[in-house]
């Protein structure tokens, strides 16, 4: 799982309703990514003005928020490695 890690995602909180996604410092190395990657969601993902991305999905058991979690980073993981290629 360690190719799926992304280093600019600080913080996770998964529950019942959906998870809260926190950056490092506050930033993500392809925002336009991050835009696109939300708009997918058909309006159960938004970005907060404090830069938080909120995941609004009813997650009812423990196995279910895991899921939910993995297949979040491993999206956010391929913005990032994206920009990485994109910027080297």
């Amino acid at each position: 799982m360690s190719r799926d890690y992304c280093a600019c995602h600080r913080n996770s909180d998964v529950g019942l309703k959906g998870a809260l996604v926190s950056f490092h410092k506050d930033d993500f190395p392809d925002p336009l990514g991050l835009i696109a990657y939300v708009e997918r969601f058909n309006g159960t993902a938004r970005l907060r003005p404090d830069n938080k991305l909120v995941i609004n999905r009813a997650w009812s058991t423990p196995e279910a928020r895991l899921n939910g979690l993995v297949q979040l980073t491993k999206g956010l993981s391929a913005i990032a490695r994206r920009a990485e290629k994109r910027a080297a």
